[in-house]
């Protein structure tokens, strides 16, 4: 039998951290919707969805940029590593300085360090995904199609520095 005070130690830890649980559900979220896109990628790639595309219309250019291309799965995957490094950030504040914590802390903050990622993993991938990928004779070619040839050269930079400063933070 657990005595009250017992009880209200645990209240007051699970209230301490009810904003670490909500930071990681938005990780937690992030996750499952690259492992499932991945999943039905490649279902749809084991079926033949992606084997020949008959138009180039909206819809065949939505499914390839999206999930042919896997910008979603690259879009929730990069979420996923900048939602870590936000929640890491979070707790060396409110770990290392307390008081400065406890001062300027406010609850847009939480707002911000959740959309964040979303942001992150739009920035990094699906916008310059819609941009440069194509069907051409029928299949999808995701990046392949750059404004100049320097931007083709350097097309992987932001993504890695930006994936590398994050994973690495």
């Amino acid at each position: 039998m657990l005595s009250s005070r017992t009880c209200f130690r645990t209240f007051l830890v699970c209230c301490h951290f009810l904003d670490l649980t909500v930071t990681w559900s938005a990780h937690t979220t992030l996750e499952l919707v690259g492992c499932v896109v991945l999943a039905a990628r490649y279902t749809m790639d084991a079926m033949g969805a992606f084997d020949h595309y008959e138009n180039s219309g909206p819809g065949a250019m939505t499914v390839c940029i999206l999930i042919d291309g896997a910008s979603l799965v690259i879009l929730a995957m990069n979420g996923g590593t900048a939602s870590v490094v936000v929640h890491t950030f979070d707790r060396y504040w409110k770990i290392v300085h307390p008081i400065h914590h406890r001062t300027h802390y406010r609850r847009w903050m939480l707002y911000a360090g959740l959309f964040l990622p979303w942001l992150n993993g739009a920035a990094t991938h699906l916008l310059p995904a819609i941009g440069t990928t194509r069907i051409v004779d029928g299949r999808c070619n995701p990046a392949a199609f750059w404004p100049t040839p320097a931007m083709a050269k350097v097309c992987n930079w932001p993504v890695v520095s930006v994936d590398f400063l994050s994973f690495y933070a």
